[in-house]
């Protein structure tokens, strides 16, 4: 067995690999290194384990270079998870010791491996203070019905007569993206520039769908599709409250009960922490749940996803950015994620 960089011209071994792969996440296809290549400048080095009979293994490693701050190697930046791909014990060790070798040749502080429901092995810090919940799709809509909370059920119902319409998928993208950017504001969070937006639709992946109550605009999100299932990135309501949030419930349901019809399996809740400590829309989906596993070398002196979020500068910056003007959050929003892939 032997590890290599993959050269371009063979994405599409790459790519195969990934799509027969149970454990496969969207975000190790190729075409996301492009993407996130052409945004945020980062150098994309794909690892492959490979014996007589082909790929056995993928790492998709990238060299990130922040504006302010050291550079990094990480399995897929500006996404939750990716890490390395395989069920080979002996591939995953030689494509481990590829990503310290790279490291130590770019002379980087280190990397990070965004595993999900598989932990790597190894000398490696854990963080592993994030969860997903996969929600079965199967038996149609009135079957996911039962799977999903009574709380749930309560507040999808108390929107029946509320005069909502789906529109999915939405056209007018720079409305669903001014809605995007006000609700981020409000969160005290950076906001995605528009153009990322565009480019993920038009990656093939990716739609946005929104609730309009009598033309507005009361709740959105993005449809990501993968293989035979669904997920909700990006959703975004009016204001924080819980009658703000009855409208993403029915965003929710319209959209699980639409895909459980055309044969989708899961729904993905998303990333969520361990304290869940999310707008409560987001729970109560129920499913299996599983956890990701974000992995740190070296072993010492690491700040962690989950502990960098709750930080005392976290909290000033979110206090802060509540109050700027729409206009310079949209103007320097984009620079920041960067900084944080």
């Amino acid at each position: 067995m032997h590890v290599r960089v993959l050269k371009t011209g063979e994405s599409q071994k790459w790519d195969e690999f990934v799509m027969k792969e149970p454990y496969a996440i969207a975000w190790q296809l190729f075409e996301w290194s492009e993407l996130v290549e052409n945004h945020f400048e980062t150098r994309f080095f794909p690892f492959v384990a490979e014996n007589s009979t082909g790929i056995v293994g993928i790492l998709p490693l990238y060299l990130v270079k922040p504006l302010i701050g050291k550079s990094r190697m990480i399995s897929v930046p500006h996404a939750v998870a990716g890490g390395m791909l395989t069920e080979d014990p002996t591939a995953r060790e030689n494509l481990l010791k590829a990503a310290i070798a790279l490291s130590m040749d770019h002379g980087v502080s280190g990397f990070t491996l965004k595993q999900y429901k598989v932990k790597m092995e190894g000398d490696l810090t854990i963080d592993d203070n994030y969860y997903n919940r996969e929600l079965n799709l199967e038996g149609g809509p009135e079957a996911v019905w039962d799977r999903i909370s009574e709380g749930n059920r309560e507040r999808i119902l108390k929107t029946e007569s509320d005069g909502l319409v789906l529109e999915h998928p939405a056209e007018d993208l720079k409305g669903f993206y001014r809605f995007l950017l006000r609700f981020h504001r409000g969160k005290g969070l950076p906001c995605v520039s528009e153009k990322w937006i565009h480019d993920l639709v038009n990656l093939g992946m990716y739609s946005t769908a929104v609730i309009r109550k009598d033309g507005r605009i009361v709740a959105g999100t993005m449809v990501k599709t993968f293989k035979d299932t669904i997920s909700f990135p990006f959703t975004c309501v009016s204001g924080e409250s819980q009658t703000n949030y009855l409208p993403a419930y029915r965003l929710y349901w319209e959209l699980i009960r639409k895909y459980s019809r055309d044969g989708f399996n899961i729904c993905h809740s998303g990333r969520i922490p361990i304290t869940d400590k999310v707008d409560s829309f987001r729970l109560g989906w129920e499913g299996t749940r599983y956890k990701y596993y974000y992995q740190y070398y070296p072993p010492t002196g690491q700040t962690t996803e989950f502990s960098q979020k709750r930080s005392w500068k976290r909290e000033l910056f979110s206090s802060l950015w509540k109050i700027m003007p729409l206009s310079v959050s949209r103007l320097i929003g984009p620079a920041i994620i960067r900084q944080f892939p």
